[in-house]
């Protein structure tokens, strides 16, 4: 049998009907939005806790539990969104989700407290958890393999272009007025209620949504499918073994990744650096992220011929690489390498 023709990512993007284009277009400006509320008040935390901070909290605490605050919420929207869109619908889920994290920005910026901004950062990752609803409409569009793979490569695309514009724009309007160190939530406020208008004025509902349904209906079409599924409730030991292992990987890859940007805003304090530096920094990390998806997969997956699983080992084997660059300027750093590794 001959093989199949490779299909370059032009004549895929060309064969998607334009107005899919548009609902596509739409549901990435949603997941734009969603994770702007990563990092986008991060260059202000430092204004923010200095006016409004707990006493005898360290500013290390203080800005690990606002970060945490909005990663827990979307912790929890993810792993409930999914099933919410099955009885609410696709299109029904991510319309409401729009407008709530839209008010939800909106709240952070008219924050009065330490403690309102944490519920409010918590309320907002929580009703802005729609990448997994998003992931789920792209898949009632497109059943084809290698259309699904195109369209699904631009999330982590469009998540790290978020990750890159939030704090770079957050640093600058910070920096224009330290009186209000919240302003660039309403920046978040702004995009998410446009994400809103979008949805509601031009997404279309996806093939399989069923919309609204408060109670369990077709069942004929539900009992019909159960029969034709083989009974596996939980699937092979060795798949979940695998899917654990996967969970940790991802789990300590984003760990470090937070890490690092509760570090970048404590770093903050301790050198004076201002916000627009702050989100200068951060949005040049968001870039290389950025470049790494479009430049070095691409090279390790289809030149290198690298596996999945070798590129997570290769990204973790680089880390440490990246580590010990910072004590290049420390002579007893290195010495301190130099005995550990002679």
């Amino acid at each position: 049998m001959a093989q199949k023709a490779k299909v370059s990512n032009t004549q895929l993007f060309r064969a998607t009907p334009p107005r899919l284009r548009v609902d596509f277009a739409i549901a990435m400006m949603c997941i734009f939005t969603d994770f702007l509320g990563d990092n986008l008040l991060a260059p202000t935390y430092e204004l923010f806790i200095r006016e409004h901070g707990i006493p005898g909290m360290g500013f290390g605490l203080a800005v690990s539990i606002l970060t945490m605050s909005f990663i827990f919420g979307r912790c929890f929207g993810s792993a409930i969104m999914g099933h919410v869109s099955d009885h609410a619908g696709r299109w029904n889920t991510m319309m409401v989700c729009s407008l709530l994290t839209a008010f939800g920005f909106l709240l952070q910026a008219l924050s009065w407290s330490f403690w309102s901004l944490v519920g409010f950062r918590f309320f907002t990752g929580f009703v802005g958890g729609t990448r997994v609803v998003i992931i789920v409409y792209i898949t009632d569009w497109m059943t084809e393999r290698y259309m699904l793979t195109f369209w699904m490569s631009f999330i982590p695309i469009v998540s790290s272009v978020s990750s890159f514009a939030g704090p770079f724009f957050g640093g600058i309007v910070a920096q224009a007025d330290q009186s209000h160190p919240l302003n660039p939530a309403y920046a978040g406020f702004a995009l998410n209620a446009t994400s809103f208008l979008l949805v509601l004025l031009f997404m279309r509902k996806s093939p399989k949504d069923a919309g609204l349904r408060i109670c369990i209906s077709k069942k004929n079409e539900v009992s019909s499918s159960a029969a034709s599924t083989p009974s596996s409730a939980f699937g092979p030991l060795v798949e979940w073994k695998a899917v654990l292992l996967w969970f940790l990987v991802c789990g300590l890859s984003s760990a470090g990744t937070q890490g690092w940007s509760v570090l970048l805003v404590t770093i903050q304090k301790e050198l004076g650096l201002s916000s627009l530096v702050v989100g200068s920094i951060s949005g040049w990390c968001g870039l290389m992220i950025i470049a790494g998806q479009l430049l070095v997969l691409p090279i390790l997956f289809h030149r290198l011929k690298f596996s999945e699983g070798a590129v997570v080992v290769f990204g973790f084997a680089l880390s440490p690489s990246i580590i010990i660059l910072g004590f290049v300027a420390d002579l007893k750093g290195i010495k301190r390498l130099l005995v550990v590794f002679p």
